[in-house]
């Protein structure tokens, strides 16, 4: 995120006109006597509407800011570590200045590793863009502590591994939403009894990632079997993730912790516009050393079907 610093304001003036439909008395009190001796009574109307036109106005002002790119843009770090074979993959990149091309730019270079409660550190391999990966095992309820050194600077997170949950079953809803027909990915699950757990989604068709960010908590539903859809009411016809007939679907369950979940839900509010503040900031992120992002232990399954 960069600071923004208004070092300019140019302005300028808009008015917009009144027109006039008669002339009253009181307009004609405004009007010297000198003026109303010469106005021809036949042009009287059009004195008038120039009048109102010079007087009945009102302006405002438009500013136009300018941004000033922060000097020192921080680090965004996406790190995550899952219970499946090559766990561990870790996304480096630097923020972007407000006026710049989107264009995700990755940093090399950087000393990866991962540490598992209670043994050495594993460091990650680099490859290109900014890409760094291995493969860590993984236990339930084991802590991982996550270290990046780059350009001097130090950042770390620590994790825990939350318990799997079954991912029970896949299939195609579908329904009538606003007038479309769709067919809505829908997932079951089972939803242990007394603890608190925390899902996300990660919807691809035909081979697309969707980017909508499916999340949910078992706050009202704990201990029961659950039947989650997920759809995206946004999606237009023409988007490769929307569902039509013969596409293939793929969804990753992930059985995620608290931290990743207020990340991620942060992050989908803010994205929607729904946050419950004037001033929107980036989300609370379980990174130290001022780094954007996060890292998100995890456990996944993935299922797959046909939309028919």
């Amino acid at each position: 995120m960069h600071n923004i610093f208004i070092s300019e304001v140019a302005h300028e003036d808009t008015c917009h006109r009144r027109p006039a439909r008669f002339m009253s008395s009181r307009i004609r009190k405004m009007l010297s006597p000198r003026l109303i001796r010469f106005i021809n009574p036949g042009n009287l109307p059009v004195y008038i509407l120039f009048f109102l036109m010079t007087t009945g106005s009102s302006c405002r002002k438009v500013i136009h800011p300018r941004f000033e790119a922060d000097p020192s843009p921080p680090a965004v770090i996406e790190a995550t570590l899952s219970d499946r074979k090559d766990s561990a993959a870790v996304l480096i990149s630097g923020t972007l200045a407000i006026y710049a091309p989107n264009v995700y730019a990755g940093k090399d270079g950087a000393a990866v590793s991962i540490t598992p409660e209670g043994s050495l550190p594993v460091l990650l391999n680099g490859f290109k863009n900014g890409r760094y990966g291995g493969h860590i095992t993984t236990r339930t309820g084991q802590y991982y502590t996550l270290t990046v050194q780059m350009d001097g600077a130090t950042y770390t997170a620590t994790s825990p591994m939350p318990a799997k949950v079954i991912f029970d079953s896949l299939f195609i809803t579908r329904r009538t939403v606003l007038g479309r027909e769709l067919r809505i990915p829908t997932v079951t699950f089972s939803d242990p009894r007394g603890t608190e757990n925390y899902y996300r989604f990660i919807l691809s068709v035909d081979g697309f990632e969707s980017t909508n960010i499916f999340i949910e908590t078992d706050r009202l539903f704990n201990g029961n079997k659950m039947t989650l859809e997920l759809l995206d009411l946004f999606t237009d016809s023409s988007s490769p993730t929307f569902v039509d007939q013969y596409d293939q679907v793929i969804v990753e369950m992930q059985c995620i912790n608290k931290q990743t979940y207020d990340y991620l839900y942060q992050l989908k509010e803010s994205a929607l516009g729904q946050g419950n503040t004037v001033n929107p900031g980036n989300p609370q992120s379980n990174l130290t050393g001022g780094a954007l992002g996060y890292f998100s232990v995890h456990t996944s399954e993935t299922k797959k079907t046909f939309a028919e």
